[in-house]
């Protein structure tokens, strides 16, 4: 009965002491809500470690809470250091941010936060106007009291979180200790932030050199699943990567990428990286000539994931490398007939052969002399060629009669018309107006027609040139009774060395180099050539220039 009244006199008495000033309840209550803001304002900055990682949004977030929970806090500001500056700038502001606060700067050692970040420690300034380490601007801080902490991770400095107070003294030890906890989660925010960013950047970064490259990339997973098939890829297969993500290398890819002795093997045995090697790739485009590399993919922990195959279409290259091959092979041949001609009649001038018969010797002296033109116009029309092709020929242009220009070419055809009983015949009107031209690059054009024309003739054949004026244009073709062209390798046709596959296979010499040159020199003058055939009955090319204007004078 005792101890009842007791603990009823205790409670009373802590009831009432409660009523009458509060001094023994205040400093509990006062206490428990302190906690629970705190505790509140940690769970928020928890919560933005977890779910934001943006890292403006998240300095933001951070800077707000610490001025919520401060309760003497009136402004707050988050400096960042820029690592290679040295120097802290402004990211974040909270409350009624100043002017001078957002553009406000310093270095490690340098002012109230320069200092807090250099030590490491918590500094509060009771008043600002009375702290030497204050650095001022010349207007007035606008504030009495500061809360400087550092915000540091490991060994790692990221910056400072600050807040200020109009009043004096505003802050003591449990805010320092609070604002103190409060950069600890933030700084590791701040740092998940950062690295989130860093590898959002490594990431694009590597979508666009995926997504630019002209090589074709191709990534597999460790059961030959394609996850990754970049623009260049699509460029060179034909395939396009909606198409074949999600399936496996063998469906889409034949066994020269991924079967028996391929590169992809090779490195899945022996598990390092395979230097590029040229493999033919048969894609939707047909078969591509490529260098193909494979890497195999492996994880922080060295466990292969997959492999990454590189490969760059090589197909033009070849067909230049065969070009090239075939180029070598026909210009000898060109070259080796005039050059056998003129060595076999200088040996038998040299041999004394022409018995000083004066007619023989003029003989010989003609072949040596046709033979050494003939030369003379290969190597010309090479460089003619490559002059046009660069754009460094200078064109003489002057008002010119075409049948002049026709007649000077047959004069030097003459005897390759006459060994194959070739008949030339000519039709252009005797008013026919002057062409604006080149002399030398038009006698070029309408001996390159010319001779085709009558080296793909049957024997005894027929050539004809035709010129005539239409539409202020001269019209001018050269036509013949030849083999014709196939119609699929016209296109082709003004290609420079190509030659018709049926002309190779009948035997007949040449480079390929006409129709190109003269395609050339026409458009140089402002033209265009044309040609029709048909296989059995013959080609007639068909060349357009402008004509000469009506008052020029010859």
């Amino acid at each position: 009965m005792l101890a009842t009244r007791t603990m009823s006199l205790g409670a009373v008495t802590w009831i009432a002491s409660g009523m009458l000033g509060g001094k023994t309840m205040d400093p509990l209550l006062e206490e428990s809500r302190r906690r629970l803001r705190e505790s509140k304002a940690l769970f928020k900055v928890s919560q933005a470690f977890v779910s934001v990682l943006d890292l403006d949004e998240l300095l933001q977030v951070i800077i707000d809470s610490a001025v919520e929970t401060i309760d003497s806090a009136e402004r707050g500001v988050i400096h960042i250091l820029d690592e290679g500056s040295g120097e802290l700038h402004p990211k974040a502001l909270s409350g009624k941010a100043l002017g001078a606060l957002r553009k406000s700067k310093m270095r490690i050692g340098e002012g109230i936060a320069g200092h807090a970040l250099e030590q490491g420690r918590a500094i509060n300034v009771p008043d600002v106007n009375a702290e030497p380490l204050f650095v001022r601007d010349g207007d007035e801080p606008g504030f009495q009291s500061l809360l400087v902490v550092p915000l540091i991770l490991g060994q790692k400095r990221i910056g400072t979180l600050s807040v200020d107070s109009e009043r004096v003294s505003a802050f003591d030890e449990d805010d320092e200790r609070l604002l103190m906890t409060l950069a600890t989660q933030a700084a590791i925010a701040i740092e998940n932030a950062r690295l989130y960013q860093e590898t959002l950047e490594e990431k694009r970064k590597m979508e666009i050199i995926l997504e630019e490259t002209f090589n074709g990339i191709v990534v597999v997973d460790s059961e030959l699943r394609i996850t990754a098939f970049n623009p260049g890829a699509e460029t060179i297969t034909g395939y396009l990567s909606k198409d074949v993500l999600g399936r496996r290398l063998p469906e889409v890819f034949g066994p020269e990428v991924w079967g028996e002795g391929s590169l992809l093997q090779k490195a899945a045995t022996t598990g390092e990286r395979v230097a590029p090697q040229e493999v033919v790739i048969s894609g939707k485009l047909g078969a591509r000539d490529t260098l193909l590399g494979v890497t195999p993919l492996r994880d922080s922990g060295g466990k292969s994931f997959g492999y990454l195959l590189s490969f760059a279409d090589i197909t033009h290259l070849k067909e230049v490398d065969r070009l090239k091959s075939n180029i070598v092979a026909n210009v000898s041949h060109e070259f080796r007939a005039p050059l056998a001609s003129i060595k076999a009649y200088t040996e038998l001038l040299l041999d004394g052969l022409d018995e000083g018969d004066r007619a023989t010797r003029q003989r010989f002296l003609t072949v040596i002399d046709q033979e050494t033109d003939r030369l003379t116009a290969l190597v010309n029309d090479f460089l003619d060629l490559s002059r046009l092709e660069s754009g460094r020929f200078e064109l003489r242009k002057r008002p010119l009669n075409l049948d002049k220009v026709v007649d000077v070419v047959i004069s030097l055809l003459s005897v390759q018309a006459r060994n194959r009983g070739i008949d030339i015949k000519v039709d252009i009107p005797s008013d026919l107006p002057p062409i604006l031209a080149d002399e030398e690059l038009m006698a070029t054009l309408i001996r390159n027609l010319l001779s085709n024309a009558v080296k793909f003739s049957h024997r005894g054949g027929e050539v004809e040139v035709k010129a005539r004026e239409e539409d202020g244009q001269l019209i001018l073709s050269v036509s013949d009774q030849g083999m014709g062209i196939p119609s699929e390798e016209l296109p082709r046709l003004f290609e420079k060395f190509y030659r018709v596959q049926s002309a190779t296979e009948s035997g007949i010499e040449g480079t390929g180099l006409g129709p190109a040159l003269a395609k050339e020199a026409a458009e140089a003058h402002g033209g265009r050539i044309e040609v029709e055939s048909q296989v059995g009955v013959g080609s007639c090319f068909t060349v357009i220039l402008p004509m000469a204007s009506p008052d020029r004078n010859l």
